[in-house]
């Protein structure tokens, strides 16, 4: 598969190209001035690419009304040599018809690409309400000398589908086994796996705070009790009475 093939997506078929002249293909040679021009750096190679691998055409105000001669007379003042035959490419390429507004030359629902250094904002709000503000390449040569490189990076690089995700683990294949009598193949049955649930991590119980106080303690009294009061001595007993007995006695 040619480099073509692979921008174009189909060589029966190519993209448009919508291409802008000042700014893009042409640089002013200074400053400030409007019809200054000369050629942009790798401009020839870049247009005799972009012919080659899409279907060109011009966006530009040099050939708005549909004349030609405006956007080839834009390359012969910036220097481009009518004798060389490499510039017969400009030749290849088509007005794209606009009055107002370029995007009156653009069908959304076409497969293009647009080339331009100063895209006006309703033109930019046109191409994102129909999803298409992607297809517009904005560079300036006129700032940046490698515009027309990093533009022709951009496309070759192909508008992809996103790509499906694939599962994280392939499904393990069933082992073929022989049967021991006849040598016929046998599939064993996948082995039926459960996954073992995790076991959740033990929560922590919080560890309860002690009091900042502790219970106070109580207080001895300052004297001892008074000690027990002694029990009274013993009281004698009186004389035995005799009894039977006289005075004489």
């Amino acid at each position: 598969m040619t480099t073509e093939d692979r921008v174009n997506g189909s060589a029966s078929d190519p993209p448009l190209l919508f291409l802008d002249i000042d700014g893009v293909l042409l640089r002013r040679r200074h400053s400030g001035m409007f019809d200054g021009f000369e050629l942009a750096p790798h401009c020839l190679e870049f247009l005799e690419w972009a012919t080659a691998c899409f279907r060109c055409r011009w966006l530009t105000s040099r050939c708005r009304q549909g004349f030609l001669d405006g956007s080839h007379r834009a390359f012969r003042q910036a220097g481009a040599s009518t004798a060389d035959p490499r510039w017969q490419v400009l030749q290849q390429i088509e007005r794209a018809a606009w009055s107002v507004s370029k995007i009156e030359a653009i069908d959304p629902a076409s497969d293009f690409w647009w080339l331009d250094d100063d895209p006006s904002e309703h033109d930019q709000q046109w191409l994102r309400a129909h999803r298409r503000l992607d297809r517009l390449i904005e560079i300036s040569c006129d700032q940046d000398p490698d515009g027309l490189l990093q533009a022709r990076l951009r496309l070759m690089v192909p508008t992809a589908a996103p790509a499906t995700a694939m599962p994280a683990t392939a499904p393990a294949m069933p082992p073929v086994v022989a049967d021991s009598n006849t040598g016929t193949p046998i599939t064993a049955a996948p082995a039926r796996i459960t996954p073992i649930p995790a076991v959740p991590a033990p929560t922590c119980m919080p560890a309860t705070a002690m009091p900042a106080t502790a219970m106070p303690a109580t207080a001895m009294p300052a004297t001892a009790p008074s000690a027990m009061p002694a029990a009274p001595a013993p009281t004698g007993m009186p004389p035995p009475t005799r009894f039977g007995a006289t005075d004489a006695e």
